[in-house]
């Protein structure tokens, strides 16, 4: 959170750590994203698997070692639904 208590914009890096992690899991992690708040970046979305929402946390604490990690990602079966529905991991 900033000054003002609202969470803090993501920076150009974390942003575009977003975009990696989706990239790299596809439809398996649905509606990802990162916020910052303070000095830990909180990971949000929902998972079709716990598997799925490990790899998304260590996806992000691969690409940066200077903040704490607090992941937030729900497992979801309608995350996994979505996935059997359409027959694709990506």
């Amino acid at each position: 959170m900033n000054s003002s208590g609202n969470s803090a914009t993501l920076t150009p890096d974390h942003a575009s750590i977003a975009t990696s992690v989706t990239q790299k899991i596809g439809r398996r992690l649905r509606e990802f994203c990162l916020e910052e708040v303070g000095k830990t970046l909180v990971l949000r979305g929902k998972a079709a698997s716990y598997h799925i929402k490990q790899l998304a946390q260590h996806e992000v604490m691969a690409m940066t070692s200077e903040w704490h990690i607090a992941n937030r990602i729900e497992v979801t079966s309608v995350a996994a639904q979505s996935l059997w529905k359409h027959g694709s991991d990506r």
